[in-house]
């Protein structure tokens, strides 16, 4: 399965919040993994995948699975605003509101820029693009069994598109993730439909 990676990285003095609950893990990172940034990988299937279907994948496990609607694409401003930050857990538990972002011209940015997506030939579209351009099902969990410290699994924002899946997180997590199976677990999602 081919991964198309984008990945935007920015100065740590310009990012407001960044050194959150995961700097003061035991596992955190050191040296040249300091500098923030944000990712996304393109997957490419041509089943519909919906939030049952991830959800059913055991290498997926939702933040709040009480919640059904959570998160909502009114929540994506901030949810990416904690994914450059590289959030832990539990800051994502509550995703601040428009007006309670610690980066919002970065989210702006973010929103704007274009992520490549596989196709013949290759092409790109802004995230804001992704969102617009109708019903998205939005995922939020975490992807487990990379390490027991709950800062060991990397957040995942599951964008399901047509012709595949978005996933975003810090770079550090998406690194994180592809290391610790994200995707087999893709692969697993995209072979059970």
């Amino acid at each position: 399965m081919r991964v198309i990676r984008t990945e935007m990285y920015f100065e740590p003095q310009d990012v407001r919040g960044f050194g959150g609950l995961r700097r003061r893990s035991p596992s955190g990172p050191r040296g040249d993994e300091e500098q923030p940034g944000i990712a996304f990988a393109w997957f490419r299937t041509d089943a519909m995948i919906d939030r049952a279907d991830i959800e059913n994948i055991k290498a997926f496990r939702p933040l709040q699975p009480e919640q059904p609607d959570y998160p909502n694409r009114h929540q994506i401003r901030g949810l990416l605003d904690l994914c450059l930050r590289d959030g832990a857990e539990p800051e994502f538990l509550r995703i601040p509101r428009d007006d309670h972002l610690e980066n919002p011209s970065i989210v702006d940015y973010l929103l704007d820029q274009e992520i490549v997506m596989e196709h013949s030939p290759p092409f790109s579209i802004s995230l804001k693009g992704v969102l617009d351009s109708g019903n998205t099902p939005i995922w939020i969990g975490t992807l487990v069994g990379f390490g027991a410290a709950p800062w060991d699994h990397p957040i995942l924002l599951l964008l399901t598109v047509p012709g595949g899946i978005i996933a975003v997180s810090s770079a550090r997590g998406i690194g994180r993730a592809m290391e610790s199976g994200l995707q087999k677990a893709m692969k697993r999602l995209f072979d059970g439909r």
